[in-house]
């Protein structure tokens, strides 16, 4: 049963292969010695229902049939299939591939030389582990056959451990199915269906531009030569040329053998000498690897006669007895066939189940439009389940080495460097050592009387505050190298009740020794106005019972935690994408804290500026910057966490330099 009676790769040629297989059968002396094997030919048109009445045709004819072979494509093969198990006759497709065939209990007593797409699937799944391609996408036409093949392709995949599969039937949506590919972001997409179809899914391709270097389309390889011309549908809106773009450089699997080859197989034959065989004849191909699968499939079926014959003799039984209703004779000639292991045309032949156990050849879309060439590029091996790519034709990628089926994210913890942290580290440890030394100074030398003048316990006091400014920024270069996410949103809160403490102690006892200079110089009374430290000490604790109150609702009602914090980028021409995280301390309303603990103190500076005294002015003056200067440092260690570290460690070492001088400058 072949498609066609013209000429074609599925009419003449088939028809020439025919007659070949019967005679190399017919004289050779150790196969059906005692028969001369015949077959009458009928048309099946690549229509089911035309295959079907054939069948019925022959069977309804005075002469006993033995066995089928065809039909070519899968539906028909499917109604034939069905009938025929009724006449207990056995049947070989040379081109039937679906996965429905397999079934053995629907079609017990069929077989096909042709590769199933159960084959093809698992050439496709080892495809993409071998260029580890792990999110894929399976486009398949709405039918029987090839919803069947797509869904075990799903299934072989996910079988691999490649979970991220999309698959998605095609009807006639092609804008919306090429529109969820986009937006799903598939880049390795499997396309299963006739080419009409196929056309119209590539055409929306184009104008969505679902193609180009990080693309990579696997179609079927049943198409014919120029299929994407010759098939051309006018409502398609794509020209050749912009189909070309989509598809240049695409891949299929399909089956194929070694041509050349001159080793012998069972009729006699090697794959050099058959296609020879074909090259005077001018009614053929020149290039149809399709009948090498029907020579092998006639001789299968002759191989299976001739051991019945032999299993039958020594019962002075034969195969000139069989008819319709020989279920025991049908069964020998099924598990012969079954039992099958010889050498064709197109390779070993040996089934499991229906199918037929086979390598499958990778061929890759290469050349110029006007080449329209196809190499085979590499070789799926079913024993190793594993693929092979050829040396001598090469694999071509547009950028020169295989895209990758999602971008490659890199995630990065973007932390201190250890260098600078020292560094910086060190600088606090000598600005902690320089305010202990000014706070012994102080300390030491409190009752000589120009150290008295200065309020050694004052001076005392602002070391103290420095010390513990400096101490916050050790904390601030401990970040998620060293402790924990939990650890760090502590040190988080810890930090801005040391940074905001320091800072009060410090500066909050050079705005009481100005607060005495206002008192005394501001105040116009005749009456003597003494005011003594335990009056300072009164107001720093005043501000430091302010910051107190504040930190402790902060706490409470909205504490700081480490946050993540993101940023993104791409090296497009590899496909990767840099995500550099970092961590900050972070609340829900930081600004709204951050401003009710610097807001009250600035209205304080304001009240000063009627001072006459120049160097009061002055410490006036560098007290408004150091509330500005801390205003910005608060903000920024809060805000940016340890980015803001340099920053930090500069003005707070500038800061104590400052302070000192209007230490001197009080004088």
């Amino acid at each position: 049963m072949v498609p066609l009676s013209t000429r074609g790769p599925s009419g003449i040629d088939l028809i020439e292969t025919v007659k070949l297989a019967l005679s190399d059968i017919n004289s050779n002396d150790t196969i059906l010695s005692q028969y001369e094997l015949k077959a009458e030919i009928g048309f099946s048109k690549f229509n089911p229902a035309s295959a079907i009445d054939v069948f019925i045709r022959m069977i309804m004819q005075k002469t006993i049939k033995v066995g089928i072979i065809g039909a070519q494509n899968s539906r028909s093969s499917e109604y034939v299939a069905s009938a025929a198990k009724s006449w207990n006759l056995a049947q070989i497709s040379h081109g039937s591939t679906s996965p429905i065939l397999s079934n053995r209990e629907q079609f017990p007593y069929f077989f096909r030389t042709a590769l199933s797409d159960i084959s093809y699937n698992l050439a496709r799944v080892a495809f993409s582990l071998h260029y580890g391609w792990t999110k894929v996408a399976v486009l398949y036409q709405i039918a029987t056959a090839y919803t069947a093949a797509a869904n075990d392709l799903v299934s072989d995949f996910k079988s691999k451990n490649i979970t991220d599969v999309y698959a998605e039937g095609v009807l006639d949506q092609f804008a919306v199915v090429i529109g969820n590919l986009k937006a799903k972001d598939m880049r390795i997409i499997y396309a299963i269906g006739q080419a009409p179809v196929i056309l119209h899914v590539l055409c929306e391709a184009y104008k969505q531009k679902l193609y180009g270097p990080k693309y990579v389309w696997i179609l079927v390889g049943w198409y014919p030569n120029d299929w994407w011309e010759v098939e051309m549908q006018p409502h398609t809106k794509c020209t050749p040329d912009q189909i070309y773009q989509v598809i240049q450089n695409y891949f299929y699997v399909y089956r194929s053998y070694p041509q050349t080859s001159t080793e012998p197989t069972i009729s006699g034959r090697s794959p050099l000498n058959f296609n020879q065989q074909f090259q005077h004849l001018n009614n053929v191909t020149t290039t149809n690897t399709l009948r090498a699968y029907m020579y092998d499939a006639v001789w299968t079926m002759a191989h299976a006669l001739d051991k019945t014959e032999q299993q039958l003799l020594p019962q002075n039984r034969s195969l000139s007895q069989f008819n319709y209703e020989s279920s025991d004779i049908r069964s020998t000639i099924v598990k012969n066939i079954a039992d099958m292991s010889i050498l064709g045309i197109t390779g070993e032949i040996k089934f499991f189940g229906a199918d037929r156990l086979g390598d499958v050849y990778i061929f890759q879309f290469q050349g110029e439009k006007s080449q329209n060439k196809t190499v085979p590029v590499g070789l799926y091996k079913a024993a190793t389940d594993s693929v092979t790519i050829f040396s001598e034709n090469k694999v071509v990628w547009p950028n020169g080495f295989p895209p990758l089926s999602q971008s490659v994210i890199k995630i990065q913890t973007l932390h201190i460097s250890l260098g600078l942290t020292i560094i910086y580290l060190a600088l606090s440890i000598l600005g902690i050592l320089t305010s202990l030394l000014f706070f012994a100074f102080s300390l030491y030398y409190q009752n000589h009387k120009q150290i008295k003048l200065l309020s050694p316990r004052m001076n005392a006091l602002f070391a103290i505050g420095c010390c513990i400014c400096y101490v916050s920024v050790v904390m601030m270069a401990i970040d998620t190298n060293f402790t924990t996410t939990i650890g760090f949103s502590i040190l988080c809160q810890a930090n801005i009740w040391l940074l905001c403490l320091g800072f009060t102690l410090a500066f909050g006892s050079l705005f009481a020794k100005m607060w005495r200079v206002y008192r005394i110089f501001a105040l116009k009374t005749a009456k003597r106005i003494i005011v003594k430290d335990w009056h300072l000490l009164a107001v720093v604790s005043q501000l430091a019972i302010v910051d107190i109150v504040l930190l402790t609702i902060w706490t409470v009602v909205d504490p700081l935690i480490a946050d993540v914090i993101t940023s993104t980028t791409t090296e497009p021409k590899h496909d990767i994408v840099f995500k550099q995280t970092s961590y900050v301390c972070t609340c829900k309303n930081t600004a709204v804290w951050l401003g009710l603990i610097n807001l009250w103190r600035n209205p304080n500076h304001w009240g000063r500026r009627k001072i006459a005294d120049q160097q009061e002015v002055f410490v006036d003056e560098s007290l408004r910057g150091v509330g500005l200067v801390s205003s910005d440092t608060t903000f920024t260690t809060i805000e940016s966490g340890r980015c803001a570290l340099q920053n930090v460690i500069e003005k707070y070492y500038t800061y104590h330099h400052s302070l000192e001088v209007i230490i001197l400058r009080v004088q």
